[in-house]
């Protein structure tokens, strides 16, 4: 699933309106035809296209939009650990060892 309105429109955040006009365009055209009204799944991507349409055509809106987006992304990053972020491993000792048995 596609997880911004850019990526279901396979825009750039920095698309122009032209841009975002024909990209909804091409999608309508591409889902239009198999819309069945009993089939839920391409009614909530036809709402979808719209109510995405919408909110980039309009700038503000898509201002709103974009701000909600960069927060959540940087949510997401500030919550992946990675092993860097891992803190070291203290020097010790080592395992203690047995003595040997004759």
């Amino acid at each position: 699933m596609k997880r911004t309105l850019y990526e279901f429109l396979e825009l750039k955040p920095e698309a122009t309106q032209a841009e975002i006009d024909a990209a909804y365009a091409a999608v309508r055209a591409r889902l239009q035809p198999g819309i069945d009204r009993a089939d839920t799944d391409a009614l909530n991507l036809s709402r979808l296209l719209k109510d995405g349409y919408r909110i980039l055509s309009d700038p503000e809106r898509r201002a709103g939009y974009d701000a909600t987006i960069r927060a959540q992304w940087k949510l997401e990053r500030s919550q992946i650990i990675t092993i860097e972020t891992l803190p070291a491993a203290a020097p010790g000792p080592g395992p203690a060892r047995k003595p040997a048995q004759r």
